[in-house]
C-alpha cells in the first residue's frame, strides 16, 4: 500500500494534463500512487493517459455524461485511493518537486492535523509567472477563517484518507465547493487544518477553466451561500468569526441579486434583495451591497484566489 495517494479528475484537459501528471510522478517522494479519473473527456485526454507508462498510475475512465462534475470525479478518485494520506491536484496545475515530501513530513509530525495546504504561485496558460498567493495565518487563525469561506486552494491540500472517507468524502450536493464542505466536516470532527507557508504548486489561470465557464458563477455562489450558512451552525467557530461569516452571507445574497439581474430575472432579483435586506443590519447591508456592486466580491469561495485575482486585476 502506498503512503500517499495523489488524486486528480480531468475532463477535456489535453492542453496541460501531461505536464500536470509529470509533476506528480516526478516528485522527490516516490512512495505514491496516482489515481486519475478521466471524467467523460472527448478530446485527446484518453490517449495521453494511455501512453503514460508508470505502474503507479491507476486510471478510471467514465463515459461522457452531462451529470459528470468535478465533485463526482474527485469522489471516485478518493474512493479508489489506498494511501494513508491523499494529496489533490487539478489537471492544469503543477506541483513543486518537493511538495509531497514536505506535506507528508508535516502530517507525520502533526497527527492532530487532518488537512494541510500551502501557498501557491500563479501562472498563465503559457506557464509564465503572474503572482504569488498571500501569506497564510497560523493554524488557529486559519481554521477560524473557514467561517468566511474556503480558505485553502484545493489543489494545494493533503489530508488523512481515513478521516475524509469516515466523514463521507466529497459531498455531491456541492459541484463547485465540495472541498469547502469537506474542510468544514474535518473541523467539525475536531481535527485541525494547517498550512505550510511556502508556495508548493503552480496554479494555472486560463479561459478553459471550469469556474470561468458561462453560467458557473450562479452555481458557485449558491454553493458558497449554502455552506456559509451551514458554517453558522458549527460550534467550532467563535463569535467574531461567525459575525464575519454573516457578512459574507450578506455579500453572497447580494451577488445572487446581481446574478438574477444579469439573467433578466427581475422579480426574482427583487425578492432576493428584500430577503437580504430584511435579514441584515443596515450597516452590513450597505457595506455588502457596495462591495458587491463594485465587483470586489469574487464568486469563487476561495480567499486565496481572491487575493491573487485582485493583485492581477481580475475582477
Amino acid at each position: 500500500m502506498p503512503c500517499v495517494s495523489l488524486i486528480m479528475t480531468v475532463q477535456n484537459g489535453e492542453k496541460y494534463l501531461l505536464e500536470a501528471i509529470s509533476s506528480l510522478l516526478g516528485q522527490s517522494f516516490s512512495d505514491t500512487e496516482l489515481v486519475v479519473v478521466n471524467n467523460g473527456s472527448n478530446d485527446h485526454t484518453s490517449e495521453i493517459l494511455k501512453n503514460i507508462n508508470d505502474k503507479r498510475l491507476k486510471l478510471i475512465s467514465i463515459a461522457p455524461n452531462p451529470q459528470n462534475t468535478f465533485a463526482s470525479g474527485i469522489e471516485k478518485a478518493l474512493k479508489a485511493s489506498t494511501g494513508k494520506y491523499v494529496a489533490v491536484q487539478d489537471s492544469d496545475d503543477i506541483s513543486e518537486i518537493d511538495r509531497i515530501e514536505k506535506q507528508w513530513k508535516y502530517l507525520e509530525a502533526h497527527q492532530d492535523v487532518g488537512l494541510v495546504g500551502s501557498k501557491f504561485y500563479v501562472i498563465d496558460q503559457l506557464g509564465e509567472y503572474l503572482g504569488t498567493s498571500a501569506d497564510l495565518p497560523e493554524s488557529e487563525k486559519l481554521m477560524q477563517k473557514y467561517a468566511e469561506g474556503n480558505f485553502l486552494a484545493h489543489s494545494t491540500v493533503m489530508y488523512h484518507r481515513e478521516i475524509a472517507t469516515t466523514l463521507g468524502g466529497y459531498n455531491q450536493k456541492f459541484a463547485y465547493a465540495c472541498d469547502y464542505r469537506l474542510a468544514l466536516d474535518i473541523l467539525n470532527a475536531g481535527y485541525k487544518i494547517s498550512a505550510i507557508n511556502q508556495p508548493l504548486i503552480k496554479s494555472r489561470r486560463h479561459v478553459d477553466q471550469e469556474t470561468v465557464k458561462k453560467g458557473s458563477e450562479i452555481i458557485i455562489n449558491q454553493n458558497l451561500l449554502t455552506l456559509l450558512q451551514h458554517a453558522q451552525g458549527l460550534k467550532f467557530f467563535n463569535k467574531k468569526s461567525l459575525l464575519k461569516g454573516r457578512r459574507q452571507i450578506t455579500k453572497a445574497k447580494f451577488q445572487s441579486v446581481l446574478n438574477s439581474l444579469w439573467k433578466g430575472y427581475y422579480f426574482n432579483a427583487l425578492r432576493l434583495f428584500a430577503n437580504a435586506a430584511l435579514e441584515a443590519p443596515i450597516y452590513t447591508m450597505v457595506y455588502a451591497f457596495i462591495r458587491t456592486i463594485r465587483g470586489q466580491l469574487k464568486d469563487a469561495p476561495q480567499p486565496q484566489e481572491n487575493y491573487v485575482n485582485e493583485r492581477l486585476g481580475q475582477k
